[in-house]
């Protein structure tokens, strides 16, 4: 699946030497949320929940402690590309496959 593959987060942190415990679980709650959001494709409230979980994460993610400003910074703007711009259908165009 091409939101799977999605796993820069990761190599970022390891570039960075940073902490890969959150980077592991930024990208495990973004690909959790995103299966949530694609199971929802078709339905006038999947942009409503692709919301609340980028609102919920983002939340979350400010309030772990120790995580490095850089990994703050990358974490944020991972969930909001992955969970909100790709996952969610914007103009509800698609059509869920039968």
């Amino acid at each position: 699946m091409f939101i799977a593959i999605h796993v820069h987060i990761i190599i970022i942190a390891l570039l960075l030497n940073a902490d890969i415990g959150y980077a592991v679980g930024i990208w495990a709650y973004t690909i959790a949320g995103t299966f949530i959001v694609n199971a929802l494709i078709g339905k006038p409230s999947q942009r409503f929940v692709g919301g609340l979980l980028l609102s919920i994460g983002i939340g979350c993610t400010f309030l772990l402690s120790n995580i490095q400003p850089y990994m703050l910074t990358v974490g944020t703007m991972f969930m909001l590309k992955v969970l909100f711009s790709f996952a969610v259908d914007h103009y509800g165009e698609a059509v869920e496959k039968a």
